[in-house]
């Protein structure tokens, strides 16, 4: 999801943040290790796409009060 708007990032934007993904990569992996230590848990990939990663199993939980 958009960092900024809260809405989806897109098809383009998806595949940036994917291809981003070898900078994760690089230098042992150190992108994948910063989730852990950073306070929107976001890989260097999403930083730059500003992107957020989003439980689905909250989004239901905010959409569809009651069906739990």
């Amino acid at each position: 999801m958009d960092e900024d708007t809260g809405a989806p990032v897109g098809p383009a934007r998806a595949v940036v943040r994917g291809v981003l993904h070898v900078l994760d990569a690089l230098l042992a992996f150190a992108g994948f290790v910063r989730p852990v230590t950073q306070g929107q848990r976001q890989t260097w990939a999403d930083s730059i796409s500003r992107s957020v990663v989003v439980r689905m199993d909250l989004i239901d939980r905010i959409t569809l009060p009651g069906q739990r």
